[in-house]
């Protein structure tokens, strides 16, 4: 229940979505699922080191990168705001500077607020569990985020960049 792991609890959610169980495979560094051509993971390796997880998971199952959408927190957003980006940088999200520093930049990110911008030690913040009242919240946050992964799915960027701006 830590804010860094919002994007698994978005991944979790999805799996439901798509009724597949997610299960461990070491060589690939990470939590699996797949139904049809979707494949879901959720990298075993640290936070930091999630490059090694997308690059082997990209080239065991064929994946180019343009075909990936990573979800990840993000603490310069508020708290439950949804923003997509098509590539670009890190942001300064470890995760996300690891799996560029593997594989680059081509890549669609699904960024979940958790607030905490202005945080004196950030990484405690994004680190520590969310509080009753962002419990409270969770779940319709992760709701939101999970149908603008299945819209991402089904109809591409645009439309899903179109959903995560629109959110209720």
């Amino acid at each position: 229940m830590t804010r860094h792991n919002i994007g698994f609890m978005v991944v979790d959610h999805l799996a439901e979505k798509l009724e597949t169980g997610l299960k461990e495979i070491s060589k690939l560094e990470g939590d699996i699922g797949k139904s049809g051509d979707v494949v879901l993971l959720k990298p075993t390796t640290f936070m930091n080191l999630s490059g090694q997880s997308v690059q082997k998971v990209c080239h065991y199952y064929k994946i180019a990168l343009e075909d990936i959408l990573v979800i990840c927190d993000d603490a310069a957003l508020e708290f439950g705001a949804l923003r997509m980006r098509e590539k670009g940088t890190s942001g300064g999200h470890n995760g996300l500077a690891d799996i560029i520093d593997v594989a680059g930049y081509d890549f669609a990110r699904l960024r979940i607020g958790i607030g905490g911008s202005g945080q004196l030690d950030l990484a405690d913040y994004v680190l520590a569990n969310f509080s009753n009242s962002e419990q409270e919240a969770l779940p319709k946050i992760i709701d939101e985020a999970t149908k603008v992964c299945e819209t991402w799915l089904q109809k591409g960027f645009q439309k899903a960049a179109t959903a995560a701006a629109t959110k209720d």
